[in-house]
């Protein structure tokens, strides 16, 4: 799908879920304004008050995500994952939560080659990575937003378009 397209659609599902988030952007080749998009990412914190005791209440996300038919995942706050097929275009949902959003947000922006290189980089520095959180001495450690991340990993930011 073309670039302005994937945008378009993007852009509408985020105006959807944001209501019912804490934070909610725009992940994957979208944000990296490829020319040409495969799927559509989107990285959310839930709202507190959208999470029941079993997953997503349906009094939140869920009214907004069960227009779609789910074909992959389970939705939960430790970086879950699920796909829905839209009309047009695949949707990717993850979560994350305050102390890996940032690091949720990079990896799902990628590129894939981009994403190895700042996780190289952490192995390098003695962190671990364990299910999308930065652990260092048994402790997870902060990461609310990207610029965090390339702070931490000592390496200059980089602007999701030269990511590659």
């Amino acid at each position: 799908m073309k670039l302005d397209d994937a945008k378009k659609i993007a852009e509408t599902v985020k105006a959807l879920l944001a209501p019912h988030c804490e934070k909610c952007d725009i992940a994957g080749s979208v944000r990296r304004d490829k020319k040409v998009v495969g799927d559509i990412d989107i990285v959310l914190i839930p709202k507190p008050f959208d999470i029941g005791f079993f997953g997503i209440d349906a009094s939140g996300i869920a009214t907004v995500l069960q227009q779609w038919p789910c074909v992959h995942g389970e939705l939960n706050m430790s970086a879950g994952h699920l796909t829905f097929q839209l009309p047009e275009i695949k949707l990717d949902i993850f979560t994350a939560h305050q102390d890996n959003y940032g690091a949720v947000l990079a990896h799902r922006t990628g590129s894939i080659s981009f994403a190895k290189r700042f996780k190289a980089q952490a192995k390098k520095l003695g962190y671990k990575w364990k299910s999308n959180f930065l652990i260092s001495d048994g402790q997870v450690v902060p990461i609310p937003d990207e610029h965090k991340l390339f702070e931490i990993l000592k390496m200059p930011y980089t602007p999701p378009f030269f990511r590659k």
